[in-house]
């Protein structure tokens, strides 16, 4: 990440602003949200999408082209106070300091569901499901597809291909409700 991008995110976390970061190599859709905190190689964002805030994402850093917090961004923010929309940066518990091991350990001691991309692979990863093990280089993951149902045995997800984490979305969170019982019952 450049000096340039690297003073904007410092100054719109200590802002708690709204902004676009786009990740032209990764992704052709920006993320929209609040950066919550950063270091040398991750991003945790408080995402918003469609005047509602849906969950947090972890990104790299040097994945991020641009950083942008403008007039869109601060009349967004606006539109947020005035409807009353809130957003909670001081909320979340989760850390980013110590890189993947240390946070996919918060993941499984939470027993949390998370969804773990790989958007620059050859083939494109999207795995939602539970943290199984941590390893140096790698996390597996048990998974569950769009009806509930878990697989047989983990993934292993190297560390290196992980573009992006989401945690605490709605869609992980009602989607979790209907499957913890089911994973429960077979470990």
């Amino acid at each position: 990440m450049n000096k340039e991008l690297l003073n904007k995110l410092e100054n719109v976390v200590k802002n708690s602003n709204l902004c676009t970061i786009k990740r032209e190599n990764i992704d052709t859709n920006p993320i929209h949200g609040f950066p919550v905190q950063y270091d040398s190689q991750f991003v945790l964002v408080e995402y918003e999408y469609d005047f509602q805030m849906d969950g947090y994402k972890i990104i790299r850093t040097k994945d991020i082209t641009e950083l942008r917090q403008g007039t869109i961004e601060e009349f967004v923010e606006n539109i947020f106070a005035k409807e009353g929309i809130p957003h909670h940066i001081d909320t979340c518990i989760v850390n980013i300091i110590g890189g993947f091991q240390e946070f996919f350990s918060q993941f499984q001691k939470k027993d949390s569901t998370v969804i773990i991309e790989c958007e620059a692979c050859e083939e494109n990863k999207f795995l939602i499901g539970k943290i199984i093990k941590i390893g140096e280089e790698y996390v597996d993951i048990i998974c569950f597809d769009a009806l509930g149902k878990w697989d047989e045995s983990e993934i292993r997800v190297e560390y290196q291909d992980i573009t992006c984490i989401t945690f605490e979305s709605r869609y992980i969170n009602i989607m979790s409700r209907y499957t913890v019982n089911r994973l429960r019952n077979r470990i």
